[in-house]
């Protein structure tokens, strides 16, 4: 909150950087193509190639909350309220998508070559391209799904998403 944003080289030690973000939510972001791209509050998203200094950008999402980014596949993914979604292959332009959801979509993540979008009332959807999206069975029912990311555990790889009421699921 309060648009606050902060570098590190070792992850131990930050320096607060200014994020034009002004007084409002960063939600996320992602790196790719040799661009940091920041996503928030009310449409707001902002790029840097340095992480330290940042222009702020046109979202496409106008007055609606971007709740995450991420970059796989040469390509940007935003996602946010509504079911909002759209893709960029430099970070500065963005083109809004169909995304398959009803509601707010709150994370997205990338690895396998395969985009993976959770959001509101259990809804989860993958995508090769960051175009074309499938709607999956996620196993949460009616709770929220608000975090995806992607990782390997002993050489097995795995999704793991969290959500409301504790839930837990993996996707191998």
């Amino acid at each position: 909150y309060d648009g606050k944003l902060a570098t590190s080289t070792d992850g131990i030690t930050w320096t607060q950087r200014t994020s034009g973000f002004d007084t409002t939510a960063i939600y996320g972001v992602a790196y790719g193509n040799n661009m940091f791209v920041a996503v928030g509050y009310n449409g707001k998203l902002a790029t840097s190639t340095d992480g330290i200094t940042w222009t702020q950008r046109t979202s496409n999402f106008g007055n609606t909350d971007i709740r995450g980014v991420a970059y796989g596949n040469n390509m940007f993914v935003a996602v946010g309220d509504a079911g909002k979604l759209a893709t960029s292959t430099d970070g500065i332009t963005w083109t809004q998508r169909d995304s398959s959801f009803d509601y707010t979509i709150y994370d997205i993540t990338y690895s396998n070559n395969m985009f993976v979008a959770v959001g509101y009332a259990g809804e989860l959807a993958t995508s090769t391209d960051g175009i074309t999206w499938t709607q999956r069975d996620s196993s949460f029912g009616n709770y929220t799904i608000y975090g995806i990311t992607h990782g390997v555990v002993n050489g097995s790889s795995m999704f793991v998403a969290g959500g409301g009421s504790g839930k837990l699921a993996t996707l191998s």
